[in-house]
């Protein structure tokens, strides 16, 4: 899995959501540790495990946030979110091997999760800076 690093590029300028998407990136850290020590299949699932949830709580955190401020795309943004935890709980409902867990994280997760930061998160803050809106 190419390693995926956290820059300030990824900021929405909402503090709370930068807190948790900064925290995904540390989970796929541990995924690069895990495979280079080589994976243990208990590990991985104890991983899997933590990231699902925390996939979990991050979006009901961030819909609740938007939600409360009003966000205008908010039913957008959470379609979003659904399609993302449809691809995630079909990939693993299939109990894939370590390769596809790894690709999944490598090809779906990074890469969904920067572009969805940069642009759908990014908006929101945005939003609400142009707004004035507080947390």
């Amino acid at each position: 899995m190419e390693t995926v690093n956290w820059t300030d590029a990824l900021l929405t300028g909402v503090d709370e959501i930068d807190a948790e998407h900064r925290y995904y990136f540390e989970i796929l850290h541990r995924f690069n540790k895990a495979r280079a020590d080589g994976f243990d299949p208990r590990r991985l699932r104890t991983l899997l495990n933590d990231l699902l949830a925390y996939i979990e709580m991050h979006f009901r955190n961030e819909e609740t946030i938007m939600r409360e401020a009003g966000y205008p795309a908010f039913e957008r943004h959470i379609a979003g979110h659904a399609r993302a935890a449809k691809a995630i709980q079909d990939t693993f409902a299939a109990d894939p091997s370590d390769a596809q867990v790894h690709e999944f994280l490598n090809s779906f997760l990074s890469r969904w999760l920067i572009n969805h930061i940069q642009s759908e998160d990014r908006a929101f803050g945005e939003w609400m800076e142009r707004s004035g809106k507080t947390l």
